[in-house]
């Protein structure tokens, strides 16, 4: 289940420990991370920290439930901390994990709380990842696999510019290995590959356009300008351009993780 990341409880508990004790047992109990009343003995960092870390056991062991409830308790704590400086690190944060915080004003001059997710429920990113991985290692494209998993783990530890760079390592890769095995594309031992095996995998022509053929170099209104529109997507302002955000790696990983599976069916394997 893609739950809530490590590092986004932590700014969670964090921000959570201002909230009195009294307001946090609330909120607790509000938002169903606790199923009863919280003991208040402890610190709060204590009880948040027992209490929002066993919820992420729980939801990464596939508890739906508990995984609402994170996020139920994120929505709620705006509510009372609105105002706190760590907030635009958690929306950060929380990005990473596919999910926007959005704050609308509510009563009293305060603000409410609301949690989107980025992926479809009913096809939700990382298991297209899951998908999209196992396919690479079954074609033996180990070296695209290989910068596709880094790509991955980048972005959930949140080095949202790592992932990036991953992420173009990764494609540029299986473009060579798709050439390779579909049309007459010699790779080489140079580095840069990427632009010149992409021109094999699709046919840049307006009119007349040809039949969609698997296997067969992709029409420019088929497929063929998407692949060269995200190619160079990947590649603004260079191969590595400067800084980039969480929701930038989060929307590259997403148009990367499509488009590939969409070339492997396009491309079959031998």
């Amino acid at each position: 289940m893609n739950t809530l990341s490590g590092k986004t409880i932590g700014r969670l508990i964090q921000i959570a420990r201002e909230v009195s004790k009294n307001n946090l047992q609330d909120l607790l109990l509000d938002s169903e991370v606790c199923s009863e009343a919280p003991d208040l003995r402890p610190t709060r960092h204590a009880i948040l920290t027992k209490t929002l870390f066993a919820a992420q056991k729980r939801a990464n062991h596939g508890d739906n439930e508990a995984h609402k409830a994170l996020l139920a308790f994120t929505a709620g704590l705006v509510r009372y901390c609105w105002e706190h400086e760590l907030w635009q690190d958690l929306k950060e944060s929380l990005r990473s994990d596919g999910y926007e915080l959005m704050m609308q004003p509510g009563e009293d001059l305060g603000y409410v709380g609301e949690i989107r997710p980025y992926d479809s429920a009913v096809a939700p990113l990382h298991e297209e990842m899951t998908v999209l991985q196992e396919e690479l290692r079954r074609r033996g494209y180990d070296v695209a696999e290989a910068h596709y998993t880094q790509a991955i783990r980048h972005l959930a530890d949140q080095v949202p510019t790592s992932a990036n760079a991953e992420l173009r390592s990764a494609f540029e890769s299986l473009l060579v290995c798709l050439a390779a095995d579909h049309t007459d594309y010699q790779p080489t031992a140079h580095a840069g590959q990427g632009g010149r095996a992409l021109q094999t995998l699709w046919i840049d022509e307006k009119n007349p356009q040809p039949d969609v053929t698997l296997g067969n170099p992709l029409p420019a209104g088929d497929g063929g300008r998407m692949l060269a529109g995200i190619w160079n997507i990947l590649h603004t302002g260079g191969s590595h351009p400067g800084f980039s955000n969480a929701l930038e790696a989060r929307i590259r990983m997403q148009l990367v993780t499509g488009l590939a599976l969409f070339l492997l069916t396009h491309f079959p394997h031998h």
